[in-house]
């Protein structure tokens, strides 16, 4: 295309020469600055398209590492609940998350009637070992405690600890003789466990929501 313009050109300034010499010079030279300034156009054109390519290449890598951090402060943020909802020395559920259930499963039980029970959990003679092996035992008197509290519930019985040696254990679609039943089980698991320190026993009171 270009060079057939050239080529228009030229002739049509060789016509021109030869009926008026004055201007000859001047279109003469039109051809050869047209070209170079497509030339200076195109280079321009190519220059801002690596550009473009350049700062679209920065955008996706930007896209990518936002991506990233998203994702990473979503996990963080989901310890963060889950350490807000644990008791930190026994890793079971504390009394905020029991609180929160508790609440849950009355609307549940008010909306569809769906019952649960309660235990309510202590430690016999807690204070005693706090008193006569100190609180690193005690602690660690809790742990193991804890320990056997997870390996003896239910997967979806909710045990919380919520106070010092007190615990709290929700029984979702339990009724009171169920409870019952399933309090003294848990009370002879207690009695007939081997301990790593003083032998701990444990008593519980019943209750079902009406």
């Amino acid at each position: 295309m270009l060079k057939a313009l050239l080529k228009f050109e030229i002739t049509f300034v060789l016509l021109v020469k030869a009926l008026k010499k004055n201007i000859c010079t001047w279109i003469w030279l039109r051809p050869a600055r047209y070209e170079n300034e497509l030339i200076q156009e195109k280079r321009n054109a190519e220059g801002l398209i690596q550009k473009t390519d350049k700062a679209y290449d920065s955008l996706q890598q930007l896209l990518i590492e936002v991506k990233s951090k998203r994702s990473e402060l979503e996990f963080i943020n989901e310890k963060l609940n889950a350490l807000a909802l644990t008791h930190s020395l026994t890793g079971l559920k504390n009394r905020r998350y029991f609180e929160e259930q508790l609440l849950f499963f009355i609307k549940l039980y008010t909306t569809s009637g769906w019952p649960f029970s309660l235990l309510a959990i202590d430690v016999d003679h807690f204070k005693r070992v706090n008193d006569t092996l100190g609180h690193t035992i005690g602690d660690l008197v809790l742990q193991e405690t804890s320990l056997k509290w997870q390996q003896s519930g239910r997967p979806h019985d909710i045990i919380a600890k919520i106070g010092g040696e007190e615990f709290m254990l929700l029984l979702p679609e339990t009724n009171l003789e169920k409870a019952y039943a399933i309090a003294e089980s848990i009370r002879k698991i207690f009695e007939q466990s081997e301990w790593s320190y003083p032998p701990i026993t444990i008593s519980s009171g019943v209750s079902m929501v009406k």
